[in-house]
């Protein structure tokens, strides 16, 4: 017993000392948060009079500068630890863009438009049905492309072929035979199908590397062909859109040695120089003192970089310092200071991120071109060259014509291999037409200039240089090997983009959502809030039930939080509305295991043991059922953490952390401080509380008045039933696709008689709603919803029109109309876009979600109560809570002052309810299995109902906690969780009742029907 109390003392200190360093971060990221924004409000408190554009430029100019100084030093250091931004972003506990603010992406790559780039745009009327069938198809299957081609084929034409398409392509020449089957085709094609999904991702994740948003998140989803693309704090909504969806392809490129560039940069700072000055001569001194004022604050944060990255040539530092030098001052050459000479290669040097576009801006100016070569074109490396991401190489590409020289249609293969030196390289090979250029392009980079031999030839994709190896001599035969500083990751990557060859390959926005920062802020408010009155609501509860043991569950819960956050901390984890209602659901929940633990110790000591006996007797008599009651919460919580979407994966990702930290706390760490009082002889002393009077040797007839039970249930799931059929959900936008917005306006406004203008104004089946405040309304809309296969150039056109129709239905409920732009900009706070894919995709992922977690607790509660008329029971009982809750959700639809839109959250809250009430159904079967190895001679009704009084205290007592915290989301979780925790409310009343008067009744009357004939058997 010792050594077990060794080893939780160990891991509760150990747990203390991991969580403290991690949630650290946070504490030390909300210090640097609040420096950062006031140094950003100091720099920019004299620009009253810019538009919000350019402040916002200005800001995040600052921001960027900021952020960046103490990339290399420390913000905080202390004799342990030191934090600077990058482990600070790294480690500290994020907020989601429900939260922080900000745009968030779903894309799809149409890989039917792959397969038609790959057979070189094929007439064949079987091929582009076929491919037409496969994208419709799509929609509602999670079968990937190639089967869906493959059946859509069969069902066309099962003798048709496709490898006459594919093998006239030189690519295929050697992989396809004429004669191949559709199968072995499609195998074949998968490798490019994947490729080409890659190149847009890598394509993506470099535009938004250089994009400057912070924290930015780019994950693939392997095998859907689909991209996440998470941008926190963006607000430009078109300019996102367009850099997300265009289209990019590969191309070789000639690269100038930077010698050869060098000197035209010289001149180039020069001109832009003469420039400055004379623009200075134009203004007023009071204008240009203001502006040298700012031009001094950003040249410092500019020197700084320059310091950083490494001084260039002395005078170059100098005239930095001075900020007389436009482009040295932002741009660093490549510069060897120890020869004096400028560097040989393709790099002509380095700049920040945030600085790119101001330089290519500079080189662009009609006025330096007289200083450059003629067929000189600028590009900037894909990725950046420093651990920070925030250095970029600029390249100058020979463009002597419009067209690359060499494109990447003469693709055959690319695969990631070893040079001759042990290096990882990639290897790669061409067509015959392609050899035949490479051939030259390779011989006039190694030797067509004797005065720079070996010149680099650049990998072009998107407009950014993704390689620029260098050319030791010709290459014949259309084979090559490019190597470098590769690692096994750059190489793949690489590979990845040279197959993707030229496919036209654009990514198309399947769903979008845009929070505001403003309703971000009143969501944190709302969230922080329903946090911190349901733990006290809880403290205060449990205090006034159990007096002293109340106070040890209190510290243990408020451990247990502390290592729950401490745990989404350590793993990088982004805090969400839906993940704060998971902490909030847990503080409920995590006292349930005490409530067990503290009534068991009570039964014991009324039975007439002494205490510590009962405290022995009582830990070991309810472990198996707090084990058995969070195991089944947790086959709902991985469930949805596994086969959920979006969002609800956070929720589900906090109450499956918080499940686990709360077991440690209230079983483990509670029976410490037992301990520690037993070895001290003091005792925590017990005392009744005010359920005892009511439920302390009840004896309540549940099982003989069953059939009430069963007939007011009955009634009402029927008349539920008919409300569903007749009256439907209040669907959303997650389940039926189309477009859904928050609009605020300057004054209350009605939201019936928006919806009456908006019905007659373009489409009558809108749907308007009161979005917690009376200024405030939430409008939904399927009008030119996007179907399966809509372009992209239909969807920016159908988005541009329903928000146009919008504006112009709502413009005289404002006291001061605004203009359209601003309508946008500044009243609509929030805006979500779900094509029908993705709502498919939700109502699939809801069907199997419910499906798989109902198999799993039929599965362990057979499992652990031997007996399959239990499962019947459990599962009863959750069907019975499934469509009592869905059938109140349909009756007061249109009845509630608030929304009850079906959707996401409202799925989570019913599976969430499925597990707590399987919880309370499991303690009274343990509590049955216990008393029929006590009174095995028992009729089986008298032991159920003896078992379900003897709980019944437990059960009111978790059942009410739960009721607290569900009320408290409810009245101050803000409206995003309005619907949830009306759904919790209903259906923790309903889950209590069910398991009390549904699960047990109805494994009895199994039991009667399946064994021995349907009657007991009593023993003498």
């Amino acid at each position: 017993m010792k050594q077990g109390q060794g080893l939780v003392r160990f891991i509760t200190i150990a747990m203390f000392l991991i969580c403290a360093y991690y949630l650290s971060f946070s504490v030390v990221g909300w210090m640097f948060t609040k420096a950062e924004n006031e140094y950003v409000a100091k720099n920019t408190s004299h620009l009253k009079a810019v538009s919000t554009d350019s402040l916002k430029q200005v800001e995040r100019y600052y921001r960027t500068n900021f952020r960046d100084s103490f990339t290399e030093k420390p913000f905080l250091d202390l004799w342990i630890t030191s934090y600077d931004y990058k482990s600070i972003n790294q480690n500290q506990l994020n907020l989601g863009l429900d939260l922080k603010g900000g745009m968030s992406f779903v894309l799809e790559v149409n890989q039917g438009d792959i397969l038609k780039a790959l057979s070189n745009n094929s007439k064949d009327p079987i091929f582009n049905k076929a491919i037409d069938q496969a994208i419709q198809a799509q929609a509602n299957s999670q079968d990937n492309f190639p089967s869906l081609l493959l059946k859509a084929y069969n069902d066309i034409d099962p003798n048709a072929s496709m490898a006459p398409i594919f093998a006239t392509n030189q690519k295929y020449a050697d992989k396809i035979k004429s004669g191949d089957k559709n199968e072995a085709v499609l195998k074949v094609l998968d490798g490019d199908i994947n490729s080409a999904v890659n190149q847009t991702y890598n394509v993506i994740k470099s535009r938004i590397n250089q994009f400057g948003v912070a924290e930015p998140v780019v994950t693939l989803q392997e095998g859907a062909g689909r991209i996440i693309v998470e941008l926190p704090g963006a607000d430009d909504l078109a300019r996102v859109k367009k850099m997300l969806q265009s289209s990019a392809k590969l191309e070789f490129w000639h690269v100038y040695d930077n010698r050869e560039i060098a000197k035209g940069l010289e001149a180039v700072n020069e001109t832009l120089k003469g420039l400055a000055s004379l623009e200075a001569k134009k203004e007023s001194p009071t204008t240009a003192v203001r502006d040298t004022t700012k031009k001094d604050t950003a040249a410092t944060g500019a020197s700084a970089i320059l310091n950083k990255l490494g001084a260039a040539t002395n005078a170059k530092t100098d005239s930095a310092k001075n900020n007389v030098n436009p482009l040295y001052d932002l741009f660093m050459p490549n510069y060897d200071r120890n020869t004096g000479q400028y560097s040989k290669g393709p790099s002509l040097g380095m700049a920040h991120r945030k600085d790119l576009d101001k330089i290519s801006q500079m080189l662009a100016k009609e006025e330096v071109q007289k200083d450059l070569k003629g067929d000189i074109k600028f590009l900037w490396s894909a990725q950046p060259v420093d651990k920070a991401g925030r250095i970029y190489e600029l390249y100058a590409i020979k463009a002597s014509t419009q067209d690359a020289p060499l494109t990447g249609d003469v693709m055959t293969s690319a695969m990631p291999g070893m040079d001759d030196k042990g290096q990882q390289g990639v290897d790669m090979v061409m067509n015959s037409a392609g050899a035949a250029i490479w051939e030259r392009m390779t011989a006039f980079a190694a030797n067509g200039d004797p005065n720079f031999p070996n010149k680099s030839i650049a990998i072009v994709m998107d407009n950014v240089v993704f390689s620029a190896p260098s050319v030791g001599g010709p290459i014949s035969g259309g084979k090559s090997q490019i190597s470098g500083s590769f690692t096994a990751q750059d190489a793949k990557d690489l590979a990845n983009i040279l197959n993707s060859g030229k496919i036209d390959a654009p990514a198309k926005i399947i769903q979008e959502e845009v929070v505001g920062p403003t309703l971000g802020q009143k969501t944190i408010k709302s969230g922080m809030i329903s946090l911190l009155v349901g733990l006290l609501l809880i403290l205060a509860y449990m205090f006034l039930l159990f007096r002293g043991p109340g106070l040890v569950a209190d510290i243990c819960l408020l451990v247990n939080l502390f290592f729950l956050l401490g745990v989404l901390s350590s793993i990088n984890a982004t805090m969400t509305l839906p993940g704060i209602a998971g902490i909030v659901l847990i503080i409920g929940a995590a006292v349930d295991a005490n409530v067990i633990i503290f009534e068991r110790i009570k039964e014991e000591m009324r039975s007439g043991k002494g205490y510590w006996d009962s405290v022995a007797a009582g830990y070991k008599h309810s472990y198996w059922t707090i084990i058995d009651a969070n195991v089944t919460t947790l086959i709902t919580s991985l469930t949805l953490m596994f086969f959920g979407y979006g969002p609800i994966k956070g929720f589900a990702f906090t109450l499956t952390f918080g499940i686990l930290t709360s077991l440690f706390t209230a079983v483990l760490l509670t029976r410490e401080v037992f301990n520690i009082k037993h070895a001290k002889k003091e005792e925590i002393k017990f005392v009744e509380s005010f359920y005892d009077k009511y439920f302390v040797n009840s004896n309540f007839q549940f099982i003989k008045n069953k059939k009430y039970a069963y007939a007011f249930s009955i009634f009402f799931i029927v008349v539920g039933f008919a409300s569903i059929f007749t009256r439907g959900f209040d669907l959303g936008v997650d389940f039926i696709g189309g477009r859904s917005y928050v609009v605020t306006f300057d004054k209350d406004v009605d939201a019936p008689k928006i919806k009456e203008v908006l019905a007659n104004g373009f489409d009558k089946n809108i749907v308007v709603k009161t979005f917690g405040q009376p200024n405030q309304v939430q409008i939904t809309t399927a009008y030119l919803y996007g179907k399966a296969g809509e372009t992209q150039e239909t969807a920016k056109k159908n988005d541009e029109t329903v928000l146009n129709e919008i504006y112009k239905g709502v413009q005289s409920f404002y006291t001061i109309s605004p203009s359209e732009s601003d309508f946008e900009t500044k009243y609509v706070s929030n805006f979500r876009k779900i094509d029908a894919a993705i709502a498919d995709d939700i109502k699939n992922s809801a069907l199997w979600v419910s499906i798989i977690a109902l198999l799993g607790i039929f599965a362990y509660v057979w499992f652990r109560f031997d007996k399959w008329q239990f499962s019947i029971g459990a599962i009863a009982a959750l069907i019975h809570d499934l469509f009592f809750t869905l059938g109140v959700l349909s009756l007061l639809k249109d009845v509630m002052p608030f929304s009850l839109e079906f959707n996401q959250s409202v799925i989570a809250a019913i599976l969430t309810i499925i597990g707590f009430s399987t919880n309370d159904t499991v303690v009274i079967f343990d509590r049955i299995r216990e008393f029929r190895k006590k009174f095995p001679t028992e009729e089986f009704s008298k032991t159920i109902n003896d078992a379900i009084n003897a709980t019944l205290s437990r059960t009111v007592m978790t059942a009410s906690t739960l009721l607290i915290v569900s009320l408290v989301l409810f009245f101050f979780g803000g409206e995003s969780l309005r619907g949830f925790s009306f759904t919790m409310v209903i259906g923790v009343i309903i889950g209590t009742l069910s398991s009390i008067f549904v699960a047990s009744p109805v494994a009895l009357d199994f039991i009667h029907l399946f064994d021995k004939g349907g009657k007991e058997v009593k023993k003498k």
